[in-house]
């Protein structure tokens, strides 16, 4: 798995949608979302969140001081993870099959646009309350990944571009 990561702070009151490009030779043909041994992806953009304690019960609040104890301050309150899969339709969503704190959409699918440059614009707003209900989360990193740890398939992928933009911002990459 090779991953980049860096912190950000953006206000998604303002400027919810995040835009991005990417591109991959291939999608991955083992992987498979629902499981472990698949949870791999050609690429996949994370975005990931504090929640406000208030919206955090004791029981989460314990489990996440445990996982930060054992693997640092970098395990976020909830990460949203945008994947090229290459068997789900876009627009799919699923708990990722190891952390039940982060939630896997699909952003793009399949082998059609391998090869190319692909635009893509998530309202990450919206993501959030939709999958954690959490109006008040917080983006705290952003970062882009490669991962065939668990199919043992080999990827390249490329990213670029990202910005956030207004709801209703018309943005060209042009």
């Amino acid at each position: 798995m090779a991953l980049l990561a860096r912190p950000v702070e953006v206000g998604l009151e303002q400027t919810p949608v995040l835009c991005w490009r990417w591109r991959v030779d291939a999608p991955l043909l083992k992987a498979d979302m629902d499981t472990k041994a698949g949870d791999d992806y050609a690429a996949r953009v994370y975005v990931s969140f504090t929640l406000p304690s208030s919206e955090l019960g004791f029981m989460l609040r314990a489990k996440l001081a445990l996982a930060r104890s054992i693997y640092g301050d970098a395990v976020p309150d909830a990460a949203l993870n945008y994947v090229w899969d290459n068997r789900y339709p876009i627009a799919t969503r699923k708990p990722n099959a190891y952390a039940d704190r982060t939630r896997m959409i699909v952003a793009e699918s399949g082998a059609e646009n391998a090869g190319k440059w692909v635009e893509v614009r998530h309202n990450v707003q919206q993501d959030v309350i939709a999958e954690f209900g959490s109006e008040k989360a917080r983006l705290i990193q952003l970062s882009v990944a490669a991962d065939t740890d668990n199919t043992k398939e080999q990827a390249h992928a490329g990213f670029a571009g990202f910005h956030f933009v207004a709801k209703d911002a018309a943005y060209s990459f042009q």
